[in-house]
């Protein structure tokens, strides 16, 4: 498939791990880049990740929109100067 937006995957998992999901769920040709824990020093908590993610697309962090459910992941995207849209789950509204 080809759409127009970019899309990344960022995991704290081994890479095998968000691959073989990406295969169960039949998303193969989604992601156009794959963020894994071999790419990065520091983890997802960190904003290492989503920068790095945003470098191989060749896009400025700016231009970004980081999804996730954790607070830490929100601060982590704020400070890499990204967009952040929360799904919530265990944390109330106003946590996040």
């Amino acid at each position: 498939m080809h759409y127009k937006v970019r899309v990344a995957l960022v995991s704290t998992r081994p890479r095998k791990y968000p691959e073989m999901a990406i295969q169960a769920i039949g998303m193969e040709g989604i992601f156009n880049v794959i963020v894994a824990a071999e790419d990065i020093q520091r983890g997802k908590l960190d904003l290492e990740m989503f920068v790095y993610a945003a470098q191989l697309q060749q896009f400025i962090p700016e231009r970004c929109i980081v999804f996730d459910n954790s607070n830490q992941t929100v601060e982590a995207a704020h400070d890499a100067r990204m967009k952040c849209i929360v799904v919530a789950s265990k944390h109330a509204v106003y946590e996040l």
